[in-house]
């Protein structure tokens, strides 16, 4: 069973993350005290607030996608501090319960056609951006282990495993701009290798280019 359920893209957006998933168990009664609220992720990101919904596409109609903002005004305004039983709690329930047909309808046949289309217009910009034949999709979708399924998936794109190795060396501060010594003797090549080998954010592709991927 998939972790998250598409919930919206941002219509023509250029950015990373403009998908967004929620979690499929959905909200619930955490650590004894308090609701957890309905809340927005990706591959590169948790949280954040909800577009209005002329801004996005999705499968629910306006009220439903409404309910969703509401429901999270109200079971934030529970509060903490909620003991199991109590007119809090029991609000609580209520309200998940109010919310179940919306998780029904993301998680049918129809939501799953519609996210379909979405991720092969996504596949589609990943192959225009980074040159990426449908093989390598194929590629990277088979090694990615989450079931996010968009633009959000690839970091970046190296030419190969020295690139990748000198770019995460830098950033690792393994290597400086100014350190002549370092940079000389640092063998890029080899650290990009294993990168691909051991290392479950860097994949290679059939072409030799390194993918960065994101969790």
């Amino acid at each position: 069973m998939n972790k998250h359920l598409f919930l919206y893209r941002v219509k023509d957006s250029d950015d990373r993350d403009c998908c967004a998933y929620i979690d499929t168990a959905g909200p619930k009664f955490e650590c004894n005290h308090y609701f957890s609220s309905i809340r927005l992720c990706g591959s590169c990101y948790s949280g954040g607030k909800f577009p209005e919904y002329e801004e996005i596409e999705t499968i629910l109609t306006k009220d439903e996608y409404e309910e969703i903002i509401s429901f999270n005004i109200f079971i934030k305004a529970l509060d903490y501090g909620i003991t199991k039983g109590d007119n809090r709690y029991k609000a609580g329930i209520k309200l998940i319960d109010s919310i179940k047909h919306i998780y029904d309808k993301l998680n049918s046949d129809e939501a799953l056609a519609f996210f379909e289309k979405i991720q092969k217009s996504e596949m589609k910009y990943l192959k225009k951006e980074y040159n990426l034949s449908d093989r390598n999709i194929e590629e990277i979708l088979n090694e990615y282990t989450e079931d996010f399924r968009d633009r959000s998936i690839v970091s970046y794109i190296y030419d190969n495993s020295e690139e990748a190795g000198r770019e995460e060396a830098w950033q690792l501060g393994y290597v400086k701009d100014d350190d002549s010594i370092s940079s000389k003797y640092f063998d890029y090549e080899k650290f990009g290798e294993d990168l691909v080998e051991y290392d479950e954010y860097f994949m290679e592709l059939c072409d030799g280019r390194v993918v960065r991927l994101s969790y």
